[in-house]
């Protein structure tokens, strides 16, 4: 079957499918620009002191403020270990892009070998990729991530649950070019553990998931871990109309669970992957841009839920087993 549903990277992104040197790359994506640091001034045009601006050198654009700590990194200067990853698993570039004028930058490249799960009667294929993340808001650290993209219907997911977040960022600090060897070397050696997903994969699809377990999950879902990490509404009296969102929320679940692309209405597989594509191609804002929507799925909300419902149906007790 060929996907129907448009991937957020392709929406996103720039295609650098057609290149094989970073630098390359760089150019296509618009991402070949060098930061830097100059201090701020009040409107009286005095110096504040300790607040500095971060701006592109080529056009001037304000990216965020930092303290004199700060070290700019530029795009180069992280994507080019970047590439001595990808050259060394034999990867391809595949997409690049950047939100906010450059705020934040990214290149994902796809590895050669996919990952098929036995799910039943179903070879379900996914596509694995390596990323990289550099950010110039003065908020947050450098990255290196990776997702396997579900090729029947595009959803992400990232696929690194046990190592993501553990040594793999470079702060923007003075000592950022050793943080940076070491995010290398842990990233190259953790590649190896994207492969743990099939394993993963095909348990949940041994797991039978009856109807009142897709409900009971759905529920707590919606009501719980959404409303916890969107609204931040937890304890507080909810309206009519946002219980009626809610079980609207809930239904399409369901129906993705029984008729979403490849599912059966059987095992937790089938929930996981309801669940991917609920975030991944239904629940979207008119107003939301995809670069937005895009970055939440590699380090933000979309991904936080994601592997928050993998590990929910990945548990062999709790209220699942108590629903069934």
């Amino acid at each position: 079957m060929i996907s129907q549903l448009v991937s957020l990277d392709e929406r996103a992104g720039t295609n650098v499918s057609a290149y094989k040197d970073i630098d390359d790359v760089l150019g296509a994506a618009g991402l070949n620009f060098n930061v830097e640091t100059v201090p701020a001034h009040d409107p009286e045009g005095r110096e504040v002191s300790g607040v500095n601006l971060i701006r592109r050198e080529d056009t001037n654009t304000i990216l965020g403020t930092c303290g004199n700590r700060y070290q700019v990194i530029d795009n180069r200067d992280m994507f080019k270990p970047f590439a001595s990853v990808v050259d060394a698993h034999g990867a391809s570039y595949e997409s690049a892009g950047t939100v906010g004028n450059g705020r934040v930058n990214w290149i994902s490249a796809k590895l050669p070998k996919d990952l098929t799960i036995n799910a039943g009667t179903l070879k379900d294929k996914y596509e694995q990729r390596l990323v990289m993340l550099t950010y110039h808001d003065g908020l947050r650290r450098n990255s290196y991530f990776s997702f396997n993209k579900r090729v029947i219907c595009n959803n992400m997911l990232s696929s690194l649950q046990r190592e993501a977040g553990k040594g793999m960022g470079v702060r923007h600090t003075g000592n950022w070019e050793a943080g940076l060897s070491a995010a290398e070397q842990a990233f190259a050696e953790s590649v190896k553990d994207m492969y743990a997903f099939k394993e993963n994969g095909e348990w949940l699809a041994r797991q039978e998931m009856s109807e009142q377990q897709a409900l009971f999950f759905g529920t707590r879902f919606f009501g719980k871990w959404v409303e916890e990490d969107e609204r931040k509404k937890k304890n507080k009296e909810r309206s009519d109309r946002s219980k009626t969102i809610e079980q609207t929320k809930v239904a399409t679940l369901m129906t993705l669970f029984t008729e979403g692309m490849g599912n059966a209405g059987k095992t937790r597989y089938d929930m996981l992957n309801a669940v991917t594509e609920y975030l991944d191609h239904r629940a979207v804002r008119k107003n939301t841009a995809n670069g937005k929507r895009l970055l939440s799925n590699f380090n933000g909300t979309q991904r936080t839920l994601k592997n928050r419902a993998l590990t929910e149906l990945s548990r062999s007790d709790g209220y699942l087993e108590i629903a069934a």
